[in-house]
């Protein structure tokens, strides 16, 4: 049964992205959304959607009402099954695609627990990568987001 149930998340959450892409072209949307970067010693926080091969920092859009921090807290629990404290705020960045217009506050936190293998309609892997060795298909933000944390920067303004 869980495995028919995975299977169908695989087929059907990519045919509802691209449904919400449809509508993020006509509507034209701003939104603000989070990101949790979450480094352990050597090793970073990634998540993969179902549909997908390509590995992301934990994150998801702001609800209505909700803190920037509370929300990349929120997303990081909900995606990976890990509890994380947000540090600080790396920086804000500027996303724009598919005719939306996003803002990104990416926090670092930190791993008060471990991630936790259970279904997510949305994400269907959630795991550390060693930093030296990450996977081949990640978006092309994470590695300039690494290297503005191991500088220690704070607070950037720029595209994502």
């Amino acid at each position: 049964m869980k495995q028919r149930l995975e299977t169908s998340l695989h087929l059907l959450f990519p045919v509802v992205v691209a449904l919400r892409g449809v509508y993020r072209r006509l509507v034209r949307p701003i939104t603000v959304g989070v990101r949790a970067l979450v480094v352990n010693a050597d090793q970073v926080l990634l998540v993969r959607t179902h549909g997908s091969q390509e590995w992301v920092l934990p994150g998801g859009a702001a609800k209505r009402g909700e803190s920037l921090r509370a929300a990349a807290e929120r997303e990081a629990r909900e995606e990976t099954g890990c509890v994380v404290e947000a540090e600080r705020l790396l920086g804000v960045y500027l996303s724009v695609h598919e005719g939306m217009t996003n803002h990104v506050a990416v926090f670092v936190c930190r791993a008060l627990s471990p991630p936790s293998a259970r279904l997510n309609l949305e994400i269907a892997e959630a795991r550390y990568w060693p930093l030296s060795a990450l996977p081949s298909r990640i978006t092309p933000s994470l590695p300039i987001r690494l290297a503005e944390h191991a500088a220690g920067a704070q607070g950037l303004d720029g595209p994502w």
